[in-house]
């Protein structure tokens, strides 16, 4: 499991769909950019699009899809800059947790 990223405990769908997608996202195997269609990933999983509607809200919190007012959905796409960024933020905020440990 990637770091930053709850584990399911749940068995609902919207949970497990959740868990799907977020790995699809994570592989590549939904790339950066690329639309996410509701009713073929239902189909897919195969669950109504409830769910998976519930799922795609869920990962746009966590900033991994982007949803439009129209509606669409497309995985988020970052710059260098912006994976430089985080990864330089996530050793400031490890080295300052292990400060504050000692």
């Amino acid at each position: 499991m990637i770091q930053g990223y709850r584990r399911c405990v749940c068995h609902s769908h919207s949970c497990l769909d959740h868990q799907d997608i977020l790995g699809r996202v994570l592989s590549g195997q939904l790339a950066a950019g690329e639309r996410i269609s509701e009713s073929r990933l239902a189909a897919e999983l195969p669950v109504s699009r409830t769910p998976v509607h519930t799922a795609l809200q869920q990962l746009a919190k966590d900033g991994l899809i982007n949803l439009s007012p129209n509606s669409s959905a497309h995985v988020a796409s970052y710059s260098r800059q912006d994976i430089h960024d985080i990864g330089t933020l996530r050793l400031s905020l490890d080295d300052m947790a292990v400060r504050l440990a000692m």
